[in-house]
């Protein structure tokens, strides 16, 4: 996986609350808040 250069919060219709995620080479939308991310990936 690519380095991740920032993580954002993010409304997500229909879901709530998630994130978008930012690496070197992509951005994308994952349906976790930005807590349950950083606590997925042992930040």
């Amino acid at each position: 996986m690519d380095k991740i250069v920032a993580i954002l919060p993010a409304e997500i219709k229909g879901v709530g609350i998630g994130c978008e995620v930012y690496t070197e080479k992509r951005v994308f939308v994952d349906r976790r808040t930005p807590c349950l991310f950083f606590k997925a990936h042992g930040k």
